[in-house]
């Protein structure tokens, strides 16, 4: 099976203004019967949860760093997974993060890499906003940056330009004619402006923008594919998607390999709500390829998880919904329970916080969590951790190293933890960090999210776990 016809938007535009072309190309898109195959690239959650909403599927997350070796093969994989069913014409719409170029050193695992590696043609957009012949310096820029990867990966397509944030039919027509002898020697398309007057407001906070889940169905996509289409030449943008560099002759895709462990069928436990809605969505695919049943749960309005051989606690925003849970103390004393069973139980980031004492908010007040792991931690206002991680197992377990993210604003706060730590920890470029993370009995926490396609390893190990376990009844 061969990749869909597919683009990456990228550029300049700020990080809303970004996911808000995404948003309306995707409605535009889905208005005239197309599937749409919504991802991410790089490890954003709030960003594919809009996208997911907007495409009515699950958002994948594309990572080139995270995936470890060969990752192309993995991407790949993940893409013809998430494929819908053949009855609709499917496009591939990836949202960049940051700027096109931007990623680790010298611009390795960004969207420009991304695009060259997996042959997918750029859709460039450019933030107008206050300009006009500079855009034109931008966009040769963007369409001419030379980086050293380059030369092995080769250089990525582009498909068509659109400037955003515009104002005038003035401000219009001189963006069309600085950009017109820059685009004619790329043999490029201006597909359109839009302006900052149309754009929808996405709310933001601290990480970014506000969870789409949060706001429900406020936004209006059928207006907003209306709007792209008023705006914009979505007919050349989708011929770009089919004759961009490499398209037309994607490599097939090798067969998938059973990754099934368990004829038991172990039950997995996973929580999804407002407050815990940082999962990957290949994650619980990975966990049924490994022989588990996925059932979900919210530890804001369930009093329990369902009966189950282990228990995810993803990351998400827990200190935002600390009343509610604090409030809910059946659900605290279920897993208190479901821990003292000897249920395997892991949370990242925010399931780590939910784990522990007590979650103090930005305002200094504490609010009780579950208490299963002895710590505590408090919301500092600012930035605690950012980057790439690669661990290993800090009790020296066998299943090597495994590659995932770390994005935090809580810290944990009180007496050092009294067992040793889950993970050793190295950052993208190969530093030692301090080791984190708990790891005591049946219960594993850190900060870290492992990706799906980077950590089959440690996935492996805690099926077995589960399986072991088989399924606890409260």
């Amino acid at each position: 099976m061969s990749l869909p016809p597919a683009l990456l938007i990228a550029g300049t535009s700020s990080h809303s203004g970004k996911t808000a072309t995404a948003i309306a190309l995707i409605s535009a898109l889905r208005a005239r019967g197309h599937a749409v195959l919504p991802a991410k690239c790089g490890p954003d959650y709030i960003d594919a949860g809009w996208l997911a909403q907007a495409a009515g599927r699950p958002c994948l997350n594309l990572d080139i760093w995270m995936c470890g070796a060969n990752p192309v093969p993995k991407l790949a994989a993940a893409i013809t997974a998430a494929m819908p069913p053949a009855t609709q014409k499917t496009i591939l719409v990836i949202e960049g993060a940051m700027g096109l170029y931007d990623g680790d050193r010298q611009g390795r695992a960004s969207c420009a890499e991304l695009a060259a590696r997996l042959q997918i043609p750029i859709l460039l957009l450019v933030n107008a906003r206050g300009a006009s012949d500079s855009c034109a310096a931008m966009a040769n820029g963007f369409l001419t940056h030379s980086l050293s990867w380059m030369r092995k990966w080769g250089r990525p397509s582009f498909c068509g330009v659109i400037c955003t944030h515009t104002g005038s039919g003035l401000h219009r027509a001189l963006l069309a004619k600085a950009l017109k002898p820059v685009l004619a020697r790329h043999r490029l398309g201006l597909c359109g402006f839009l302006d900052a007057a149309g754009a929808p407001k996405l709310p933001e906070r601290h990480l970014g923008l506000v969870q789409a889940g949060e706001i429900g169905g406020s936004l209006n996509h059928a207006a907003l594919g209306q709007w792209f289409e008023n705006n914009c030449n979505l007919d050349a943008i989708l011929k770009g998607t089919v004759t961009g560099k490499g398209r037309e002759k994607t490599a097939a895709l090798p067969a998938k390999k059973s990754l099934k462990i368990s004829a038991s069928r172990p039950v997995i436990a996973v929580a999804r709500d407002e407050a815990f809605a940082f999962c990957y969505a290949a994650l619980p695919e990975l966990l049924h390829e490994l022989g588990g049943e996925v059932k979900f749960f919210s530890p804001l309005r369930d009093v329990a998880p369902p009966p189950c051989s282990a228990v995810y606690l993803p990351g998400g925003y827990p200190e935002e919904f600390a009343r509610p849970l604090a409030a809910n103390e059946a659900m605290r004393a279920s897993l208190c329970h479901l821990a003292s069973a000897g249920v395997p139980i892991y949370g990242e980031c925010g399931g780590y916080m939910y784990l522990m004492r007590a979650i103090t908010d930005k305002n200094g007040q504490s609010w009780p969590m579950c208490g299963i792991i002895p710590q505590q931690c408090q919301m500092t206002g600012r930035l605690a951790a950012l980057g790439y991680r690669r661990v290993k197992s800090a009790a020296g377990a066998d299943f090597g190293y495994v590659r995932g993210h770390e994005y935090h604003y809580a810290r944990i706060c009180g007496e050092k933890s009294p067992v040793a730590p889950l993970w050793q920890v190295w950052d993208s470029a190969g530093r030692s960090l301090e080791p984190q993370g708990w790891q005591q009995d049946n219960v594993l926490a850190s900060w870290i999210h492992l990706y799906p396609a980077g950590s089959l390893p440690f996935w492996r190990m805690w099926m077995k776990k589960a399986a072991k376990h088989g399924v606890s009844q409260l």
